[in-house]
């Protein structure tokens, strides 16, 4: 494989270009773009550029962009610091160069750079008829719930009608939906997936079997006395048949014997009841006891072992038929729903590309569409991703670059194939390496070289080799110096055994976790202390916290790398992307919405008191449940957050929540605040979202997050990432899968030695392996498992392997990694690179590491450091105290907190009528739906012998908030309104004695005339098309003052305002705002041509119907500034009708205001008690509209 030459290559035919780490893939392939749009003229459109994220899709775009302009500029004035880019500009020309250049930039908005789904969906759209694709398809990233469906659907029919007795084998032996639908899905991701063995169908009959089975229940209760005696009697081995379990092996039979269940699986011990096992059991020279029921059990013993191997084998053919009966009926099932997985996009282009009659024509109009193609990221392809770009770009024409590293393919958990990227570099007309690393500095680069190049076939296939890379030239300006020195750059640590109790043993895994985390913490510990000094460096900048990474396996050791930074109070962050659904926060929000659901249940209430959102400890909460008023209290706001979600939806109920109950400063005082209020805030957007998305309900939303948190629940997401919780300068901690592609000065990769085991599920679901052919296999048969572990058990290791190079090659100045005899390290990749000689298959039979003594891997260490000629520094681990600077050793500091004497800036907000009134001077007792306070801010009831009525009903917020939604949800033409007044009653609290009270009043408020001189307009006759209840509004707000505001209503006067009700309002208390003016109209409805608005006011003013008058309606109006409210409200309806009724006129139109004081009205008292009503003057709402800001 011959070095690259950028500039020099030809632009023809496919090519390979394996890029290690660190050797500037992305500087490559923007370059190669170059050349094509200067040497062979190709338009932008014409290149396609394939990579495998958004994220790098959009960084290619940039760069490929920035090339372009780079290049331009370098001909109008030569100044660019890439020499190479000068030296081929100046030997290409400038003539036409400068105009190619100039169209490429202009016309860059076309640029064919995709991610491999966005080409394959631009393909198909554009070559629907070609393809034979379906138009408009929806795309999902959610078929498991399709997968669910069919699994279910396929065990209900082979085992809700089978034999009791395959029913029970079933069972027995995990054959589940719930497993079925864990083995599948590996074939769904890899649609060309073999599967071994295929079975051959058996006679499955339980004839035999029942026969026997009924004889041995029939024989028992004739024979149990004498198997009894003989049992306790004989001369038998006593270890075997101990008389102390004799008793409970005779209650077993008894048991077996009464059971009408018929289980080839027979209860343990059965086999001691058999002839075979009681003459093998016998004391030496002594003859088996007779006894025909003994020959019986022996008999069904050897019937249950046949039928237990014919229903195996059947289970077997159930499980591979169920592998293709569900590849076809998802495909039927997505066609009659017209979707598309992100994986269809990919088959569905593959397939007609394949098909002999319509691959050559949908080939060739690819190939004319685009003229080159460079693949990114190649070796995290697949063989339909290969098949694609094979068909239509190998062996043509066109021009092909397949750029990648097939050393750090490590994304086969996500349907990658390293086997395809073999298959195309062998494929290939000529293949090429980049050799020198621009990332890490020299020593570095020498260190791991010497790593990989201890054993013959590092990666363990012969198709990827390691080839030692090169450094590229060190200026000594960017180098990492600690006190002055330069040290081995890799420094490796020995987890000695000397303190163990027996040190020839492995060490425990937790145990080894746990000192290697606290070795990593204390030495980051002491490089930042060094940097804050000034003795550590990189080049001339100080060390600090965010040029150190810890890179992790998994998500477990990522926060117990975290937890023990943290004790040390060394600021980090987690970047791994572990699903948002697993954190403590999902948790946390899914028992506060359950409460909120639920308020009434006092379990689910107290459950939600007790997380850290809301913070009640478990003695507070004891005492809050014996405090009959605080309970009360506690119970009525998660009432109130119940209603809020029911009318407003679930986002604007959770923000409620969390400003009432301070979530955010409760959490932001733990150590990992800045987590928790990250994680809570990502929860409830994705709720909000997916309520949104989906409509989901109360119990919807609830249901959907608790399906979330099952990490075996078909139907979760796996796009719901951690996100980052802070920017700050702190410690990276990162998983190795997400580090690939970064790059950061100091490198910790503190648990490499961890074992390549197979997973338990693998085990029971089957292996994966790459039979000769290369292509994936699936083993799910026992005697092909047994085959083919060892195959399975290579791939892993190879993996691994991969997995480490990647980790050891993300440090561009120092990595330090942790080594030892530790449990199960001795099949991991470390053993492998830093004690193996052997091959492959060699080293994972024999597990030598296991019997090395320390002094032996010790030795191992040593020879590979002086391998590295002085890159390489090894160490025994030990964390001593004196490792961890005095700044960072545990201690709380004595904190405290600044008094804050300026001034909070409010100039633009969102106002409110109830903003404006805040403050307002208290003149009497008149809480309300907007703004209850004072007195009635709390629920009153009257004395209990007081007779339920609409005047002893109780006062307050809760009350109010109850009549509101009633009223919103009746439907006013209907004369029944028990049913919805009953349930909302009950919501709230109120007891049935209300009901029929309330259903009277509401039959008064429909049926009362709204018009003082009588007429037909009541509610009665509003239609729910003719009515929205709870009509929101904003509008741009200008700073208006009080006295403004009185100047307005004193100029605009008219008969509904009194003289002093201007100078009232002139009293109140509020700055100036710049912003919106918002608010919510309880009913706007339309009757004649004219729209009205309406407010329900549950106001209590007296318990007679003469303290509902028009005076006292008045007086109650201007106390309560409810003029001033229904006067902003007019405002906003006269602006919203002007935009929408055509021809719109205020005197024509706008019908008037009520304001409906609920417990005055009666049908029976006339339209002069209970309901206030105006028609604001024209000249007054557009007066006030102008002062607040509208023109």
């Amino acid at each position: 494989m011959q070095e690259f030459d950028l500039f020099q290559c030809p632009l023809k035919g496919s090519n390979l270009i394996e890029a290690g780490a660190g050797t500037g893939k992305t500087y490559v392939i923007t370059r190669l773009f170059l050349r094509l749009v200067v040497e062979e003229r190709m338009p932008v459109n014409e290149i396609l550029v394939v990579t495998f994220t958004e994220a790098a899709t959009q960084e290619l775009k940039s760069r490929t962009l920035e090339i372009l302009r780079q290049a331009l500029q370098e001909l109008k004035n030569p100044s660019s610091p890439d020499a190479s880019l000068k030296e081929y500009l100046d030997r290409i020309g400038s003539g036409e160069t400068a105009r190619l250049l100039n169209d490429a930039i202009r016309s860059f908005d076309e640029a064919a750079i995709f991610t491999i789904h966005g080409f394959c969906r631009r393909a198909l759209s554009e070559n629907a008829f070609e393809s034979g694709s379906l138009f408009d398809t929806e795309i999902t990233d959610d078929q498991e719930g399709l997968v669910e469906e069919i699994v279910e659907d396929f065990w209900r029919k082979k085992i809700y009608g089978a034999t009791p007795e395959l029913a029970c084998h079933a069972l027995d032996n995990k054959f589940t939906p719930e497993n079925l639908k864990k083995s599948i899905g590996r074939h769904i991701e890899h649609p060309d997936m073999n599967i071994v063995p295929k079975p051959e169908t058996w006679p499955c009959s339980p004839d035999a079997f029942r026969s026997v089975l009924k004889k041995v229940r029939e024989a028992w209760p004739g024979a149990q006395a004498e198997i009894e005696n003989i049992l306790l009697t004989a001369n038998l081995n006593r270890k075997t048949y101990r008389k102390q379990d004799i008793p409970g092996l005779l209650k077993k039979m008894e048991l077996f014997s009464t059971s009408t269940a018929s289980n080839p699986s027979l209860f343990e011990g059965f086999e001691k009841y058999t002839a075979s096992k009681l003459t093998a059991s016998m004391n030496k020279g002594q003859a088996a006891p007779a006894h025909p029921f003994f020959a019986l059990c022996e008999d069904l013993k050897n019937e249950a072992g046949t039928l237990t191997e014919a229903l195996d084998n059947h289970l077997l053919c159930l499980k591979y038929e169920l592998f293709y009966y569900a590849e076809k009926e998802l495909r039927r099932k997505k066609r009659e729903k017209n979707l598309r997985s992100f994986g269809d996009l990919l088959t569905d282009l593959r397939n007609p590309l394949k098909d002999k009659a319509r691959g050559p024509v949908l080939a060739d109009t690819l190939r004319a569409r685009f003229k080159a193609a460079l693949i990114d990221e190649f070796q995290d392809t697949d063989p339909v991703q290969w098949d694609i770009f094979k068909t239509v770009f190998h062996g043509r024409e066109s021009v092909l670059f397949l750029i990648g590293d097939p050393k750090q393919a490590i994304y086969g958990f996500r349907g990658a194939d390293v086997h395809a990227y073999l298959e195309a570099a062998s494929k290939v007309s000529q293949a090429y390496t980049l050799g020198k690393n621009y990332r890490s500095e020299p020593g570095l680069v020498e260190a791991v070289n010497a790593v990989f190049s201890r054993t013959g076939n590092p990666f363990v296939y012969e198709g990827i080799q390691f080839r030692p890379a090169l450094a590229a030239e060190e200026t000594g300006k960017s180098a990492l110096a600690i006190l002055g020195r330069r040290e081995p750059p890799l420094h490796i640590w020995f987890l000695d055994r000397d303190g163990e109790a027996d040190p020839a043993k492995s060490m425990n895994k937790a145990k080894a976790r746990d000192r290697i985390a606290a070795a990593v913490a204390a030495e980051a510990a002491r490089l930042i202390a060094l940097g804050e000094k000034g003795d550590a460096a990189i080049g001339e900048r100080r060390l600090e916290p965010r040029d150190i990474a810890v890179l992790t396996r998994t998500h477990k050791e990522a926060r117990l790398s975290q937890e023990v930074l943290k004790s040390l109070r060394i600021p980090s962050v987690l970047e791994s992307a572990g699903n948002l659904f697993d954190s403590p926060e999902a948790g946390e929000v899914q028992r506060v919405l359950a409460a909120v659901m639920e308020p009434g249940n006092i379990g689910l209430v107290k459950a939600a008191l007790a997380t850290d959102l809301l913070g009640v400890r478990g003695e507070d909460l004891e005492k809050l449940a014996e405090d009959a008023g605080e309970w009360s209290a506690a119970l009525f706001r998660f009432r109130e957050y119940n209603e809020t979600w029911n009318r407003y939806g679930f986002i604007r109920m959770f923000r409620a929540f969390m400003a009432r109950e301070g979530v955010r400063r409760r959490l932001l005082k733990f150590p990992d605040g800045e987590r928790r209020v990250t994680n809570l805030l990502h929860v409830s957007e994705v709720l909000h979202q997916k309520s949104l998305e989906k409509c989901l309900s109360m119990n919807g939303t609830l249901a959907w997050l608790r399906g979330q948190m099952d990490p075996d629940h078909p139907a979760r997401e796996k796009e719901h990432e951690l996100r980052l919780e802070s920017d700050e300068n702190a410690v990276r901690i990162v998983t190795i899968h997400k580090s690939k592609g970064l790059e950061y000065p100091i490198v910790f990769c503190p648990f490499l030695w961890s074992g390549s085991s197979l997973r338990r599920e693998d085990r029971s679901n089957g292996f994966l392996f790459h039979d000769e052919a290369g292509r994936l296999t699936l083993a799910i048969g026992p005697e092909e498992r047994e085959a083919h572990k060892a195959d399975a058990e290579k791939e892993l290791l190879a993996e691994n392997l991969r997995l480490c190079y990647v980790a050891l090659t993300r440090a561009k100045h120092r990595c330090y990694v942790a080594w030892g005899g530790i449990n199960s390290a001795e099949t991991s990749a470390l053993a492998y690179l830093f004690h193996n000689r052997n091959a492959p298959d060699e080293f994972l039979n024999q597990g030598a590491v296991r019997s090395m003594p320390d002094v032996e891997l010790m030795n191992g260490l040593n020879q590979l450091a002086e391998e590295g000629k002085g890159s390489i520094g090894v160490s025994i681990l030990s964390v001593e105290a004196g490792m961890v600077p005095e700044i960072y050793k545990t201690g709380t500091a004595s904190l405290i907190c600044r008094t804050f004497r300026g001034k909070v800036e409010e100039a633009w907000k969102i106002s409110s009528f109830s903003s404006l009134v805040f403050n307002k001077p208290v003149l009497a007792d008149l809480p309300d739906w907007d703004a209850p306070h004072g007195m009635e801010a709390a629920d009153k009831t009257e004395p209990m012998d007081a007779r339920p009525s609409i005047f002893t009903f109780p006062r307050g917020a809760k009350a109010g908030t109850a009549l509101h939604a009633i009223f919103e949800e009746i439907d006013f033409t209907k004369e029944d309104p028990s049913s919805v007044v009953e349930s909302n009653l009950a919501r709230y609290g109120f007891g049935s004695e209300w009901t029929a009270p309330v259903c009277r009043m509401v039959r008064h408020v429909l049926e009362t005339p709204l018009d003082r001189r009588g007429g037909n307009l009541k509610l009665s006759g509003i239609s729910q098309k003719e009515r929205v209840n709870e009509m929101e509004f904003h509008f741009p707000l200008s700073p208006v003052s009080p006295r403004e505001l009185k100047g307005i209503f004193q100029k605009h006067g008219q008969a509904n305002v009194e003289d002093g009700f201007p100078r009232r309002i002139g009293r109140l208390d509020f700055a100036p705002a710049r912003g919106f003016m918002k608010g919510f109209m309880d009913l706007v409805f339309q009757s004649g041509g004219r729209y009205y608005l309406a407010d329900w006011k549950s106001n209590y003013l007296g318990a007679r119907v003469e303290d509902y008058g028009q005076d006292a309606l008045r007086r109650a109006m201007e106390e309560g500034y409810y003029i001033l409210q229904y006067h902003i409200y007019a405002v906003a309806l006269d602006r919203y009708l002007a935009l929408r009724v055509p021809g719109y006129d205020y005197e024509t139109h706008f019908g008037g205001v009520y304001y409906i004081f609920l417990r005055g009205v009666g049908s029976d008292r006339g339209p002069e008690f209970g309901i206030f009503r105006d028609l604001p003057a024209v000249d007054l709402v557009r007066g006030l509209g102008r002062g607040l800001g509208l023109v």
